[in-house]
């Protein structure tokens, strides 16, 4: 009977409105979740790299033992820093940051490398990762922890632009609808409204430049443990873990200072 169909066609509708709507709200309670223990995603990436180490069938590829090679994964990683730099030293007050409650916007980041791609943040996170990750160049891990990558970072960009967009509407619509999400387009590049603000990046990157510090001295120490089985390390680490460890006291001593200097609108 067609009314019959009729009906059961819209109950079948309705299931699958009902499915898609479950998983919707699946999707941003792991948004949720993972903007909150993001701050952490790095110790998920060492992990699955500590994994293949400890592994009997592992075996490092000619190259690994090359310093030119481990400067090339460091400037890998320190690109992903300078995407954050930039993003972070001309973001506006009340954004960008590393609140970890709940979603912060007071103003919406429209220019700058905002211009051309929307979550530059969690770009240059892309290649700090990726820029540990390429230590180890065994396509498995590369694959893994950037699948990895997706599945944390796609969610907790669901859960944002949920939150951007109940916020600002229809000007965050428009937003979208011009910028892309993760692939920048460097046409659309608009010149940053406000100057830099370079004591607002060193109160909010200290941890980044110290994590890629620590990340790669920690895995060149436990690398040569597993390797040679011995713990070793050259004198240019040694520095370099200096040179970060000097940076990260001197940010937390002068903390104060440079929140009250940090006056950007």
């Amino acid at each position: 009977m067609p009314g019959r169909e009729v009906s059961c066609g819209f109950a079948k509708v309705v299931r699958e409105l009902g499915a898609n709507m479950l998983l919707k709200e699946r999707l941003a309670g792991l948004g949720a979740l993972f903007f909150k223990y993001r701050s952490y995603t790095p110790v998920l990436f060492a992990l699955v790299m500590f994994v293949f180490l400890a592994s009997t069938s592992f075996h490092y590829r000619s190259g690994f033992d090359s310093a030119a090679y481990e400067l090339v994964c460091l400037g890998v990683s320190l690109l992903g820093l300078a995407i954050r730099v930039i993003a972070v030293g001309y973001s506006r007050s009340g954004t960008s940051g590393r609140n970890k409650r709940g979603q912060v916007a007071e103003s919406l980041n429209a220019d700058g490398i905002y211009s051309i791609v929307r979550n530059p943040l969690y770009f240059g996170n892309f290649f700090v990762v990726l820029g540990i990750t390429l230590l180890f160049p065994h396509y498995e891990i590369i694959a893994i922890n950037i699948l990895l990558f997706v599945f944390f970072y796609i969610p907790i960009i669901y859960k944002e632009e949920e939150f951007l967009l109940e916020k600002f509407k229809d000007a965050y619509v428009e937003y979208c609808r011009r910028t892309p999400a993760i692939i920048p387009n460097f046409r659309l590049w608009r010149r940053p409204e406000l100057k830099f603000n370079l004591s607002r990046v060193l109160r909010r990157e200290n941890g980044t430049f110290t994590g890629i510090i620590v990340g790669f001295v920690a895995i060149e120490v436990i690398a040569e443990y597993f390797v040679a089985h011995k713990v070793h390390l050259d004198w240019g680490w040694i520095g370099f873990l200096g040179v970060g460890l000097v940076f990260w006291a001197a940010s937390r001593l002068f903390k104060r200072r440079l929140r009250a200097l940090d006056t950007a609108p």
